[in-house]
């Protein structure tokens, strides 16, 4: 200890040490040391008590630490251990003269001291397991021990008051299992409120949020199992056995995901509650709902190696939903016919070319894929923003213009007499179309007007030149 206190010094370069510093070498902090302070208190105590000794060792030990610059007395610490011995001394009294300790709430020592108070505080001493503690704390535990105060002195009272609380708590598990048994369910609505158990009574007691408050105690308990809980391990067995709700891991909800998958070879689950994936169950969960957020997690990176390796399989059935395939052949559908994809956001169809009101709102979900692209969204993916780009989808419209005029003048169109048309085209198809157009000696422009083959729909450019339009971009799209 002294060399730690050297130690100490050498670092810091005073003896100013915090009440509450822990350490094994007197350098850093340790949650597994001793607390300086404490012994240096304990030293300077000392000092001052055998300052006149005879005895050599004694001397030496006093000498060593008025070298270290460490002054004999300490009023603060001998006031703290004069207290904890009249304590100590008020309490050994008690025990003799009435033969327990249970002491009253309103008992005083001659000093003022609750005593009932300061019994409670000593099982903190009692309890300590680590066998780097200090001597006197050591001490102290011996003297608490041999009056019988030990890690489970608990007040009778206290243990009484205990007792019915248990008896309490087990009335209001029977309410709910008179529930159970009538309804044939363990999951009681928050609302439900009752005097017996099975009939909702306004008045009566709220069976449903008592039984909520228990199943979250017991998940605590769980989690945090080295925390103190009103929940008992044995009122958790019991519970237990009564039933708890459905709380689906990250596990549990992919195989039943898997087990759907094998069932039906697909993806697409319905949007029931379910446990096994295959069987409503409503106090199952929505596994729709899961999938679509871990459809999310996987493409911001969010899952760990074993839960992407697992859900990677899932994913080419995930990259286009049923819904957005639909709104997608729409997009399809209308490109074809006006021969752009300049939606107003009001528009709806069910044809993909003429407006009906009962239609579906077509503009918006064109304006949801231009949002998540802008966003940089992992909701859209690479393969949708392609599969847009090859219908003509222009992502930003006043970039998509400069660009568009710029290749035109470098290819000799007259962009403001053609603008009407031009605006339409995106850049990618546009530079495409030229391109290959160039390639094969094709006039970009005929008796005034841009060549027809910068408007053919894709079945009129498949059967006049054998590529589609996907095929067009994909090769000649590029900047060269």
């Amino acid at each position: 200890m002294y060399k730690m206190l050297c130690n100490y010094k050498e670092k810091n370069g005073n003896l100013k040490i915090d009440l509450y510093f822990k350490t094994l070498d007197g350098f850093s902090y340790s949650h597994r040391g001793v607390y300086l302070k404490k012994w240096l208190n304990a030293q300077q105590l000392f000092m001052e008590d055998y300052q006149d000794s005879e005895d050599l060792e004694v001397q030496r030990r006093i000498t060593l630490l008025k070298e270290l610059g460490v002054k004999p007395g300490n009023k603060l610490a001998r006031r703290v251990m004069e207290s904890w011995s009249s304590n100590y001394e008020a309490a050994k009294k008690y025990l003799e003269t009435y033969g327990n300790l249970e002491v009253p709430e309103d008992y005083k020592t001659e000093k003022g001291v609750h005593l009932r108070g300061w019994i409670v505080l000593q099982r903190r001493f009692v309890k300590i397991k680590s066998t780097s503690i200090e001597q006197d704390v050591i001490n102290k535990i011996e003297k608490l021990r041999a009056i019988g105060i030990t890690a489970n002195f608990q007040f009778q009272s206290i243990k009484e008051k205990r007792r019915e609380t248990i008896k309490r708590w087990e009335g209001k598990l029977a309410l709910a299992e008179a529930y159970k048994q009538h309804y044939k369910d363990y999951n009681i609505p928050t609302t439900f409120k009752t005097n017996d158990g099975v009939t909702f009574d306004e008045n009566g007691f709220e069976l449903g949020r008592w039984y909520h408050a228990q199943v979250a105690l017991y998940n605590d308990n769980k989690k945090y199992p080295n925390i103190h809980s009103y929940l008992t391990k044995e009122m958790a067995e019991k519970l237990e056995k009564f039933g708890l709700p459905y709380k689906p891991t990250w596990d549990s909800c992919y195989n039943a995901a898997n087990n759907f998958y094998k069932k039906y070879g697909h993806i697409n689950l319905p949007h029931i509650k379910t446990i096994n994936g295959i069987d409503f169950d409503k106090n199952g969960t929505f596994l729709d709902a899961w999938v679509e957020k871990q459809k999310s997690r996987y493409r911001n990176n969010r899952m760990n190696h074993d839960q992407r390796l697992k859900f990677s399989k899932f994913m080419p059935m995930l990259s286009d939903s049923p819904e957005w395939k639909s709104f997608y052949n729409l997009a399809k559908s209308y490109y074809e016919f006006h021969r752009h994809l300049l939606i107003d956001e009001s528009f709806k169809t069910n044809d993909g070319v003429f407006y009906d009101e009962k239609g579906l709102e077509l503009g918006k979900w064109i304006k949801k894929q231009k949002t998540r692209h802008y966003q940089n969204s992992k909701l859209i993916s690479n393969e949708q923003i392609k599969m847009l780009e090859n219908i003509g989808m222009i992502w930003n419209t006043r970039t998509n213009y400069k660009e568009v005029k710029h290749l035109c003048e470098q290819n000799g169109i007259c962009f403001d007499y053609f603008k009407s048309d031009l605006i339409r085209i995106s850049e990618k198809e546009l530079r495409a179309k030229i391109q290959y157009m160039k390639e094969r000696n094709m006039d970009l422009i005929t008796n005034d007007k841009l060549n027809p083959f910068f408007f053919m729909s894709d079945l009129n450019l498949k059967a006049k030149y054998g590529l589609s339009r996907e095929d067009l971009i994909r090769f000649y799209g590029k900047k060269r």
